[in-house]
C-alpha cells in the first residue's frame, strides 16, 4: 500500500510539472535550468523569461566591421581610376606618328662611278687653319660627303695617325671649301668624294 501510494504521489507531481509547463508555453514564456557545475556549485533553479527578454537574446547581434582589404580595395579603386584619366589624357595630347610622306628620309650619296660628271673643287682648301699643327707626316686619307649644292656637310676618317686636334682642324677645313656637284643623269646629286693629304713635320 506505501508503493502504491508513492507512486500516486509521484504520477500527480509529474502531471503538476506538465501543466505548469503548458500553462508557462502558453504565455511566452521560457523555463530554463541552470546546471550545476562545479563552479557555481549553485542549486537548480527555474528562470522565467518574457518575450522582450527572449527576442533580444535572439535578436541581439554585433555589426562585424568593415575587412580591411575591402577597405583597401575601396581606397584603391579612385587612385586606379585617376591614373587612368592621366594616361588617358597623355595618350591624346601625344603628338601622333607623322605619315611616311613627311619621315625624313636618308640621304644617299653616289660613289664617283655613279657619277656622269666627277665632283670638282671650286677653291683651294685654306690651308692656313693647319698651320702650328704637330705633324706627324703620315698621310690622311678622308671622305668628303657633298650635297647637291656643292657644300661639305661631313667628313668620315678613312685614316690617319693624327690625333684628335690635328683632324678637327682637317675637318674645319674642307668644311668651307666649296665644290662643284657631282652630276647623275644631267641632275646635281648628294655624292661623296675620297681624297689623301699629306702634310710633312716641322723642321
Amino acid at each position: 500500500m506505501r508503493q502504491r501510494g508513492l507512486l500516486v504521489c509521484t504520477a500527480v507531481v509529474l502531471l503538476a510539472h506538465a501543466a505548469l509547463l503548458g500553462v508557462l508555453r502558453g504565455h511566452g514564456l521560457t523555463l530554463s535550468v541552470a546546471s550545476d557545475n562545479a563552479a557555481t556549485r549553485e542549486s537548480n533553479r527555474l528562470v522565467l523569461l518574457d518575450r522582450a527578454q527572449v527576442a533580444s537574446l535572439t535578436l541581439a547581434r554585433t555589426e562585424s566591421p568593415l575587412p580591411q582589404a575591402s577597405a583597401a580595395q575601396a581606397l584603391a579603386e579612385p587612385q586606379a581610376a585617376s591614373a587612368l584619366a592621366k594616361e588617358r589624357a597623355a595618350s591624346e595630347s601625344a603628338p601622333a606618328t607623322p605619315p611616311a610622306s613627311v619621315r625624313p628620309t636618308t640621304v644617299v650619296y653616289r660613289s664617283p662611278a655613279q657619277l656622269d660628271q666627277p665632283i670638282r673643287a671650286r677653291s683651294a682648301p685654306d690651308m692656313s687653319v693647319l698651320s702650328g699643327l704637330p705633324w706627324s707626316g703620315l698621310p690622311i686619307r678622308l671622305r668628303l660627303l657633298i650635297d647637291s649644292s656643292g657644300a661639305v656637310v661631313d667628313t668620315q676618317v678613312l685614316q690617319s695617325g693624327e690625333d684628335e686636334q690635328v683632324l678637327a682642324r682637317v675637318r674645319q677645313m674642307f668644311l668651307a671649301t666649296g665644290f662643284t656637284p657631282g652630276m647623275e643623269h644631267g641632275q646635281p646629286v648628294p655624292s661623296y668624294k675620297d681624297i689623301e693629304i699629306t702634310v710633312g713635320p716641322p723642321p
